[in-house]
């Protein structure tokens, strides 16, 4: 793993800017994943990129949820100097669900692993235009990722179930103006 700090300004600027598509590109989109590591203090240190194929784990706690800084803040990211027109991010995962808390403070813990999904996120451009970079966030698919309705045994009624902790498998998908298309995995372990 490489690691690289990088100023968080210049992502948005980059994901901001539309410019209008070329005639021609002959470079498919890269595609990687940019995250956070943890300090021993529980701040944010490094920021890593992960390569298409590679892995890591992070831990539930870790995952920033609703706004929340100084987490993972895992993202998948898709560039091309001459623009890309698509991103599309998918995962799938199987593991421990359990449900939220019920009225009375009681949680459902699933009885065996599994299997947990988000739907395909996607960032597109509109005709004859692309942009440089484009970014889909995951932290809250990763920690909130649904694990369908479910009534076991000991359970008044049906209810909803979300992965505590399991693999993801993470798909992404990026296109540039002219036909170039990049397909990549990552593989994330949340504990």
């Amino acid at each position: 793993m490489k690691k690289h700090i990088w100023p968080a300004f210049a992502f948005i600027t980059l994901a901001g800017c539309n410019n209008a598509a070329p005639s021609s590109d002959a470079t498919p989109p890269t595609i990687y994943l940019l995250k956070w590591e943890r300090t021993a203090a529980g701040t944010q240190g490094a920021q890593t990129q992960i390569k298409p194929g590679g892995t890591f784990t992070v831990p539930q706690s870790w995952l920033g949820l609703n706004g929340a800084t100084n987490k993972a803040d895992i993202r998948i990211y898709a560039d091309d100097k001459e623009g890309v027109s698509l991103l599309e991010v998918t995962g799938a995962s199987r593991g421990v669900c359990s449900t939220n808390p019920d009225r009375n403070g009681v949680i459902y813990t699933s009885s065996g692993a599994l299997n947990a999904s988000f739907p395909t996120q996607t960032e597109k451009t509109n005709p004859g235009i692309v942009r440089l970079s484009m970014t889909i966030h995951l932290d809250g698919f990763l920690a909130d990722g649904s694990c369908g309705t479910h009534q076991f045994a000991n359970m008044p009624s049906s209810q909803p179930f979300f992965l505590n902790s399991g693999t993801w498998t993470i798909t992404a998908r990026a296109a540039n103006c002219c036909g170039g298309i990049t397909n990549a995995t990552f593989t994330i372990t949340v504990q």
